[in-house]
């Protein structure tokens, strides 16, 4: 299957606990990143997560990453995070953050492609293979003021692992509402 950008419109965001979601809501903006990606780990999301904002400059910055391997977390830490090279490259972060709705990417995955991966991401995935299956990478946007996207939640899940699963993408949702939340305090 060639790889593909599938916009999907999220579930209605679960109703966290408060002890989850006051956490997240009261902290700074980049402890909330770091405690988002910890209750996503802790709930298997997926296997690598990135966390990055629209800082004062319309740039971006990463706040956290999670890998389930020290190569999954290298590979975010590497992706350009350029908010510029991201929406003119149309790679997946830059993606969410311009349209304002959630991408799921999937498919094939070939060493000479170009496309939605950083080139980090996609030789983490590809090892030493020419080619290899994407697995399943959502770009959530984090919904600020206007609808306008303050930043993006990244999630890739391995084909082994699915796609996420039963209350897993409320759950996901609601997690990005905050963050956006905590982007604009």
């Amino acid at each position: 299957m060639p790889l593909a950008s599938i916009p999907f419109k999220s579930p209605a965001a679960f109703d966290l606990p408060s002890a989850v979601s006051e956490p997240i809501r009261e902290a700074r903006q980049d402890e909330a990143a770091h405690a988002a990606l910890e209750l996503l780990s802790q709930l298997d999301a997926g296997d690598a997560m990135a966390i990055a904002f629209v800082d004062a400059r319309g740039g971006m910055r990463l706040e956290a990453v999670y890998g389930a391997t020290p190569d999954a977390e290298r590979a975010l830490r590497e992706w350009n995070w350029d908010l510029e090279a991201a929406l003119s490259s149309q790679d997946a972060f830059g993606k969410a953050v311009l349209e304002a709705h959630p991408v799921l990417f999937m498919g094939d995955l070939h060493r000479d492609d170009t496309g939605p991966l950083a080139p980090s991401f996609k030789a983490y995935l590809l090892g030493h293979a020419s080619q290899a299956a994407l697995g399943f990478l959502y770009a959530y946007p984090l919904p600020g003021p206007a609808d306008k996207a303050v930043g993006a939640l990244i999630i890739h899940r391995t084909l082994a692992a699915g796609p996420l699963n039963h209350d897993q993408p409320a759950i996901v949702q609601a997690i990005a509402l905050l963050l956006g939340e905590a982007a604009t305090l």
